[in-house]
Parts: structure tokens; C-alpha cells; sequence
């Protein structure tokens, strides 16, 4: 591939797959970020740090730039939307510049639209029609602290509370989504707005039946909002994380009804 590509991201759940299917594909990538880690054969590492400007800088080749990096905290000014204004701006004097970011799903309920959400939503718009944004509607994969939680429920064997109003879902298979990513004519040519979709859309209840044997009782609405009030008053990183994924949980975009683009992977 002519072309340079850089991610951000790279030790997420994401970015670490995504290291892998590069790797296969002896497809040479640059990534971006504070801490060098252990580099593959088909890997470079380029100190860069989302929360401070940098001088542009001008590296001779057409680059892409896959941008997975955010900062789950509750704070105004993260790396979801000004470490990507930071990212944008280095790269401004590239010539061409190409941006493929992974974003968020945005439900229709403003009540339950999580921080993660909204600012999700707003550095979208941060990116020009001739960039490339994929929304992954739902994510499944064997590792992340989320699936050990699941993991963890199903050897109690016990029902799990969840919000009585949840719209389907289509879960996704990482290692799918990576290997589109990685395609080089979704690389070059891909513009615009998309929401992947797995093979099969489920309801929640159902997902957590097919993929983790778990059984779920659901529980009203109400109750989450009460929950959500609850969390709130505690001052924890931990609480607040659990807050914003309950929240994002009951704001899932309902995919019968959503008029974005869509692709469907298996």
C-alpha cells in the first residue's frame, strides 16, 4: 500500500485486535501514542500525546489516519473531542490526509444520552465529508472488562437487571470488523457516515442468552434513572463509568428505525 497509516487507539480493545490483522497482513502501520509498547515487525511508534498541540510536521507521503484513542472520564476537555481537534490540526498540512474514526451509536433520548455519547457526536463534526466515520452498533469479543463481568455473572448463574425499554441490537465480531477495516478499498475509497451491522440484530435479553448463557429479568426504566441519580453521588471514577454505560445501554439507537448508512458484516 502506497499509503501511511497511523493509529491512535492502539492498546484498546480495538486497536490491540487491529495490531493483529495488520500484522497478518504484513501491512506496514505507524502507531500514535505517550508509551512505546513491543512493535511487531510491520509496526513503527511515533510519540504523540492527544491532550497537548503539537507543531505540524510534514512526513512526504499520503497518509492514513485510523483514530480509535478516547478518554472515558468525567471531565470537559478529553481526547474525544479536543485531543482530536489537536490530531486534526497536526496533520492539517499532509497532503492528502485521510481520517477514519470509530465512533458511537446516538440513541433518540436526550435523557439518557451519556457524556461518552454526546461528545462522540460532536467530534464528528470536527471531520470532513471526504473522512471516513463507522459506528459500530455493538461490539462482541472475548476479551475487555465488560465481557469479564459477563464472563464472571455466568458462573453465578444468576439473572441480571435490565432496562424493560431497550431497542435491538446487532452485535458485531471483532475480528469481522477489524479484517473490513483493514481492506484496502474500504481504506482508500469508504466516505461518509456508516453503522455497521452484524448478520443479525437481537435484543439485548437475547444477546446476553446466546453469547454469555446469561438469563436477564427486566426491570423498569425508572429504576436505571434512580440508579443512574445514585451513582452520581458518588465521587468515583468506577461509579461514573458504570453510570454513562447504563445510560448508553437505554439510549441504544433503535436499528429498524435509524436513517444512517449502513454495512453489513458477518
Amino acid at each position: 500500500m502506497k499509503n501511511d497509516i497511523y493509529l491512535t487507539g492502539f492498546s484498546g480493545q480495538i486497536g490491540t485486535k487491529l495490531r493483529k490483522v495488520f500484522f497478518k497482513k504484513n501491512i506496514g502501520i505507524t502507531l500514535l501514542g505517550r508509551k512505546e509498547p513491543f512493535l511487531n515487525q510491520n509496526e513503527k511508534f511515533f510519540f504523540f500525546d492527544l491532550s497537548k498541540k503539537f507543531n505540524p510536521d510534514f512526513f512526504g507521503k499520503e497518509i492514513i489516519v485510523i483514530h480509535l484513542a478516547h478518554d472515558f472520564k468525567q471531565h470537559k476537555s478529553n481526547v474525544n473531542f479536543s485531543g482530536t481537534e489537536n490530531l486534526l490540526t497536526f496533520f492539517s498540512n499532509q497532503s492528502p490526509t485521510r481520517f477514519i474514526f470509530i465512533s458511537t451509536p446516538h440513541g433518540d433520548n436526550p435523557k439518557m444520552n451519556s457524556i461518552y455519547q454526546s461528545e462522540k457526536k460532536a467530534t464528528e463534526n470536527l471531520f470532513s465529508t471526504n473522512d471516513l466515520i463507522l459506528m459500530p452498533s455493538f461490539i462482541y469479543s472475548e476479551k475487555g472488562k465488560t465481557n469479564s463481568i459477563l464472563k464472571f455473572l455466568e458462573k453465578l448463574r444468576v439473572p441480571i437487571l435490565i432496562p424493560k425499554q431497550v431497542n435491538d441490537i446487532a452485535p458485531i465480531n471483532l475480528s469481522s470488523f477489524c479484517e473490513f477495516l483493514t481492506k484496502e478499498e474500504n481504506l482508500l475509497n469508504l466516505k461518509g457516515r456508516y453503522l455497521i451491522l452484524g448478520k443479525r440484530n437481537l435484543s439485548f435479553p437475547a444477546f446476553l442468552k446466546d453469547f454469555y448463557n446469561l438469563n436477564s429479568l427486566k426491570a423498569p426504566n425508572f429504576f436505571f434513572l434512580l440508579l443512574t441519580k445514585v451513582l452520581s453521588l458518588i465521587p468515583s471514577h468506577h461509579t461514573f463509568y458504570i453510570k454513562e454505560r447504563i445510560k448508553g445501554l437505554m439510549n441504544l439507537p433503535d436499528l429498524k428505525k435509524t436513517k444512517e448508512k449502513k454495512i453489513l458484516i458477518s
